[in-house]
């Protein structure tokens, strides 16, 4: 019998979403402990014509967004929530929904202190990332 398990299911990256980091609005601290920031995008977010290899390709652009930032007490990890909503360019519309932990080093601090010398981060720099 074979030790190795088979059949299960795999998560395959569909779309590339790139958010510009505008005027934060602190909300304040939650219950949990977390400092909730709410972030504006200007302009709105943008979706790449998907990843090279992801059939069925999905070509669209991002109609709403809105991204959440929790921070931990310490600021040693951000949490992300964000939601929009996007049009292929045959009109059709959907949902998505992701969330995950980012790892604050001294690049992310950049973007959120809004450093002058702050820039874009590589691709997989966070982790535990849902898309629905």
């Amino acid at each position: 019998m074979s030790s190795e398990l088979t059949g299960f299911p795999s998560l395959q990256p569909a779309l590339i979403c790139k958010i510009n980091v505008g005027e934060g609005n602190p909300v304040g601290d939650v219950s949990t402990g977390p400092q909730f920031i709410h972030f504006v995008g200007h302009p709105l977010p943008q979706l790449s014509a998907g990843v090279p290899g992801f059939k069925p390709e999905i070509d669209s652009d991002v109609v709403f967004g809105g991204d959440w930032l929790y921070f931990d007490p310490d600021k040693s990890r951000a949490r992300v929530n964000f939601k929009g909503i996007a049009k292929t360019k045959e009109g059709v519309p959907f949902s998505f929904y992701y969330s995950g932990i980012v790892t604050v080093n001294e690049d992310i601090a950049k973007i959120f202190s809004y450093s002058p010398d702050a820039k874009t981060i590589p691709f997989g720099n966070s982790s535990k990332w849902r898309l629905l």
